[in-house]
């Protein structure tokens, strides 16, 4: 006889938007609803994530939270117990088919809240296969620059951290500092090693050296050789950076003012003789982008632009893990509101002596580096991020060109952060 399955529960959900603190209506007026099954709800935010990153939305269960005006929902959701800075929206759904058992209907009480980093947990020693790692890429697609899309561009890792734009800046052009310890990077992991971990030591040894011996907030990928192992090298520091911050932030251990930065971190893979960095940030969701190019260390001895080469980048490395050092030594300096955490960091210009201070809006184009904002006056701006000369010049130029009484601003070019922007 074959046992009856138990009937599946299902919810229905709702986006609420949320701004300054309080539920208001979405901007462009567009409605999603969900009455599948919770174990399918990935699946249906997914598209709605890629459609709309700009916008940060938490899920709200239709029940206990009952649909009424939006001034009384989110009375009722102040009045919810305090919770850490981004360590999820009170509760947190880790595991299950379901977010929560479903209590009867209370009009004055908030169930859960979910977390739209809660990916499925999976090592990520089984997550980086190429099969489940592109599989799993489908129906949550975490953001490392792939696969391209015509209609959505995320906005640089350089612009969450002046940091990383310092890095880029450094790998090209930093003044050559003659270090004996980039020789022996290029001998020593030129090597063949016995085995994983003996390169993953030796690496750590040389590492260390460069990093003047301090902890290091980055995570390191090592590979045997290049092509060795079943797991692509890039999607296991990934989904270990995915892990990592996953525990940091569900785990009261690891309390601390940290944690309204982005979190940005360093990832260095190591794959066979050969060296590269990424850089990471946790926004609403992980956020991943190259740094650098995979750099050789078996050139040859007479190689010196190679030699060059490889001297950059252990001097821009250190200088990055220095410059991050600062932002988890004193994190208040570093630390985002939630609704500006998806925004470029530069918060103020100056103008006419002045320190103007803005918030910004939202994304004017999604592959266009235009943002409106509003300033501490009410006044409303456009913030337009150009790279090198061109940016500001040719807006310049274009200004003066436009016939003054037709004008709507007059441009302000401002040097705003390191590495060119």
């Amino acid at each position: 006889m074959t046992a009856t399955p138990p009937p599946s529960k299902e919810l229905n959900y709702m986006f609420a938007h949320i701004e300054d603190d309080k539920l208001v209506e979405d901007p462009d007026g567009l409605a999603y609803d969900y009455g599948g099954p919770g174990d399918s709800v990935y699946s249906f935010i997914s598209p709605i994530r890629k459609q709309r990153p700009e916008i940060h939305r938490k899920w709200v269960p239709e029940t206990p939270i009952m649909y009424a005006p939006s001034e009384t929902l989110w009375d009722r959701v102040a009045e919810c117990p305090p919770v850490e800075y981004k360590t999820g929206y009170w509760r947190v759904w880790e595991s299950g088919p379901l977010p929560a058992p479903v209590p009867p209907i209370d009009p004055v009480s908030i169930s859960v809240f979910l977390n739209i980093f809660n990916v499925p947990q999976k090592a990520p020693s089984k997550g980086a296969t190429a099969s489940t790692f592109i599989n799993d890429h489908r129906s949550d697609p975490i953001a490392i620059g792939r696969q391209k899309q015509d209609d959505f561009y995320h906005v640089p890792i350089s612009l969450f951290h002046a940091e990383f734009a310092q890095f880029k800046e450094d790998i090209v052009s930093a003044l050559l500092i003659r270090m004996t310890l980039a020789y022996r990077w290029s001998k020593e992991l030129s090597g063949f090693f016995e085995d994983e971990k003996k390169r993953e030591s030796k690496f750590h040894e040389l590492l260390s050296d460069l990093l003047d011996g301090y902890k290091v907030p980055l995570l390191v990928e090592v590979k045997i050789e290049f092509t060795q192992g079943s797991c692509d090298a890039v999607f296991e520091i990934v989904l270990c950076d995915q892990e990592g911050v996953r525990l940091i932030l569900s785990n009261d251990k690891y309390k601390g003012d940290w944690r309204k930065t982005r979190i940005p971190s360093i990832l260095v893979i190591h794959n066979g003789p050969n060296v590269q960095a990424l850089g990471a940030v946790y926004l609403t969701d992980q956020y991943v982008e190259v740094l650098s190019p995979s750099l050789p260390l078996y050139f040859s001895e007479y190689d010196t632009r190679s030699m060059e080469n490889l001297l950059r980048f252990m001097t821009a490395l250190r200088n990055l893990f220095r410059s991050l050092l600062k932002v988890y030594e004193k994190p208040n300096d570093y630390a985002i509101d939630s609704d500006q955490v998806s925004f470029p960091y530069p918060r103020s210009y100056r103008s006419s002596g002045t320190t103007v201070w803005f918030n910004y809006i939202k994304r004017v184009s999604q592959i266009r580096l235009v943002f409106t904002a509003r300033t501490e006056g009410d006044q409303d701006i456009i913030i337009k991020f150009g790279y090198g000369p061109y940016g500001v010049e040719a807006h310049q130029a274009a200004a003066e060109s436009w016939p003054l009484p037709q004008r709507l601003a007059e441009p302000v070019p401002i040097s705003l952060v390191d590495g060119g922007w």
